[in-house]
């Protein structure tokens, strides 16, 4: 939801994309202000846990806001736009801790075309912690599809996300590709196992990479466990469904080079036939605040074949 790593200046750039991907409400690596906008990492959703009670309806709004409960905890949401028959129902994904409002740009981009909907997943926003934190990503994946199905958000959809919510993202789509027609993962958390690797044969600093691994295993906004995310290199994408994967971290910072980690995220680009790698070459980690030109139309790309 990092929406979304080498000597001094590196080391610099490093924290600045530790910060986003714990997702604080202060600035963005990219510069961008507000909204905990970034990711931890991870994969693979399963069944709901027997200690996690089923979710239950609370209220809906004819306004298109709604309200239910998941594990006894309060999510809030609402939903814009009309929705074409037959055509997906576009859900965003906020980075780790960020609010239903944090993708508005995209939203607005969105809505005359599609039903668009959006809320903070719990423990993001102003929804109250799930307990026994932190959680595997799976969980959170599982959740959210609770979540659309109580507040009777009809699939087909069309998932866009964010740093912490591009893992999710991804793995709805390999979770419950019968209900996905298509998804954009912007700035998402490497797949664990093979970002490690990747560092450690570089040569990464010990002490960043222990950080990053940190934040990986919970120590963000979300205490959210991002280490199982490797499923997303393993978990098959059907080969008629549109993915594409936007990434950029340093976004320029003096002594960054992120030619190595965007390596291993490029690999997401390939596990379905219908994916493509964009690189938001200077974009850092907010892509979608700072090169939204280039974000709205990957998605509008990838949305033309989902709808094709």
């Amino acid at each position: 939801m990092t929406s979304a790593i080498r000597s001094s200046g590196l080391l610099a750039a490093l924290v600045l994309m530790l910060v986003a991907c714990s997702g604080s409400s202060t600035a963005s690596p990219s510069g961008g202000t507000s909204g905990p906008d970034d990711p931890p990492r991870t994969q693979a959703p399963a069944s709901v846990e027997p200690s996690m009670a089923p979710p239950s309806r609370s209220a809906k709004a004819e306004d298109g806001a709604f309200e239910v409960t998941v594990n006894g905890l309060a999510v809030r949401g609402h939903c814009t736009g009309d929705r074409v028959p037959g055509e997906p129902v576009v859900i965003l994904q906020s980075g780790n801790g960020g609010g239903e409002d944090d993708l508005s740009g995209i939203e607005e981009h969105m809505a005359a075309d599609a039903m668009v909907c959006a809320f903070a997943r719990p423990g993001a926003g102003e929804n109250g912690a799930p307990p026994d934190l932190p959680r595997p990503v799976d969980d959170v994946v599982q959740e959210v599809h609770d979540i659309l199905a109580m507040a009777e958000v009809p699939a087909p959809y069309f998932l866009i996300g964010q740093s912490g919510g591009a893992v999710v993202t991804f793995m709805f789509a390999q979770a419950y590709p019968d209900e996905v027609a298509g998804f954009v993962s912007m700035n998402g958390n490497p797949p664990f196992d093979t970002w490690v690797a990747a560092a450690e044969a570089i040569g990464f600093p010990e002490i960043p990479l222990a950080d990053a691994v940190a934040d990986f295993s919970g120590r963000n906004p979300e205490q959210i466990d991002f280490r199982s995310n490797e499923s997303m290199l393993t978990d098959p994408l059907p080969a008629s469904m549109p993915y594409a994967v936007i990434y950029d971290e340093c976004g320029g910072a003096p002594g960054c080079d992120d030619s190595w980690e965007a390596a291993v995220v490029e690999q997401l680009a390939a596990v379905g036939d219908g994916g493509r790698f964009v690189r938001a070459t200077g974009a850092g980690h907010d892509a979608f605040r700072t090169q939204p030109e280039l974000v709205h139309a990957t998605i509008d790309e990838v949305w033309a074949e989902a709808t094709d």
